[in-house]
Parts: structure tokens; sequence; C-alpha cells
């Protein structure tokens, strides 16, 4: 049975500088401090790269970018114990 969690924000930051932070897998703790610990990617932001990322309280986990849509969209999928998560983060990049 699938699961599902959404969740939004606003920002005054432009487009592409929200899309730079993304595509920053090394500094994702700096903007997601309760979810990443640390992270890291083995190769440019693109379909097929595999990064890993800890998050606080959990071992290290493994994951791989399955959609990239620049300046709007990117996917990634882990596996764990029981299942796989994927994690879609779809921007609506739009300045105000």
């Amino acid at each position: 049975m699938p699961w599902e969690m959404e969740h939004s924000a606003e920002s005054s930051a432009s487009p592409a500088t929200v899309w730079d932070r993304y595509v920053d897998v090394e500094h994702w703790s700096e903007w997601s401090k309760k979810g990443v610990e640390r992270s890291s990617i083995d190769g440019d932001f693109e379909v097929g790269t595999k990064g890993k990322s800890k998050a606080p309280g959990l071992p290290e986990g493994k994951f791989e970018l399955i959609v990239v849509e620049p300046q709007q969209r990117f996917a990634s999928k882990a596996k764990l114990p029981g299942g796989t998560l994927v994690d879609d983060m779809t921007a609506v990049l739009a300045a105000l």
C-alpha cells in the first residue's frame, strides 16, 4: 500500500536560486537541518546518478536520481527494508 506525504513552502528566492540549492547535494544539510546531516552525489545531477544521504537518527542510505527535469522537478529512489522510498521534489518555481 503506497503512503504519501506532501509539504509546501514559499520563498522570495528566485526559481534559479531554489534549483541551484536542490542540485547542490553536498550542502542539503544547510537548508534541511532536521532532515539531512550529510549527503553526497557520485556525478552530475542527472538521471541514473547515485548518492548517499544521512538523516538524523538513521543509518546512511543510498539513493538514485530517477527523474531530473531542470528548474522543475527531481525524484530519487532508495531501497529500504520492506520497500522502496520515492522522494519526488516537484517545485512550482515561479517568481513572486
